[in-house]
């Protein structure tokens, strides 16, 4: 098995330069001007969330591994130009970000190897061959700005264009002190349990728990109905 490292400064790329500042240059499809007014957050329907489902993830949750934010597996370094996950890790670590602040506990399953509260939030979306994520952000810790390139979705599935996938935010939760979540430059607080957003592909995005309890996200990514 592939051993993962937690990245620091030094093992950034000598003279690198970030992730961010490529896609300013690749990505004509939005400003990247933090001082200006956009539409990146798309509303979506709400989600009906049952109490069964929020107690399961309270208790589920609390077994899945935590995934770093800053880590990579060895090797991957070398193919930072062409790996989508390890420029937003790098970029992460450029950014001020550590093992210490961008730990989530998060995992993916499919609509197969989903209990049947989970196929019913997968259903509701009507995304394609949809799979959900289970996540949890602990208070002090941020999942930082990245965007999302679906390198696992579209391997899984044998899809090539990202502009055919979608990906859906769930809050099965009613918001709680210091949980944040961004898209573009639409900041996202006090949502009601169900809340559920989408966005453009490739808009960044970040989640944060400056609060005082644990931050549950469901994340459903699947091809849209158009597609």
């Amino acid at each position: 098995m592939t051993k993962s490292i937690n990245l620091k400064n030094s093992d950034l790329p000598s003279g690198y330069k970030s992730h961010l500042s490529e896609m300013k240059g690749k990505d004509r499809s939005w400003h990247f001007d933090p001082s200006l007014k956009d539409k990146s957050a798309i509303k979506l329907k709400d989600i009906i969330i049952c109490k069964e489902l929020q107690d399961f993830l309270l208790e589920y949750c609390e077994t899945i591994p935590v995934e770093i934010g800053t880590s990579a597996r060895e090797g991957d370094l070398k193919n930072y130009k062409t790996n989508t996950l390890i420029g937003n890790k790098l970029d992460h670590v450029f950014h001020g970000y550590t093992e210490h602040n961008s730990q989530m506990s998060y995992e993916r399953l499919s609509r197969e190897n989903s209990n049947p509260l989970l196929k019913d939030v997968i259903d509701q979306t009507k995304l394609k061959n949809a799979s959900i994520g289970l996540i949890k952000v602990s208070p002090g810790h941020v999942i930082p700005w990245h965007y999302d390139s679906y390198v696992f979705y579209k391997k899984t599935n044998n899809v090539e264009e990202e502009n055919n996938v979608e990906r859906h935010i769930v809050f099965p939760f009613p918001w709680h002190w210091g949980h944040i979540y961004q898209i573009g430059n639409n900041v996202i607080s006090n949502w009601k349990k169900g809340e559920s957003y989408t966005w453009p592909v490739f808009r960044y995005h970040l989640a944060v728990n400056a609060g005082v309890k644990d931050f549950y996200l469901l994340a459903i990514t699947g091809l849209r109905n158009d597609s």
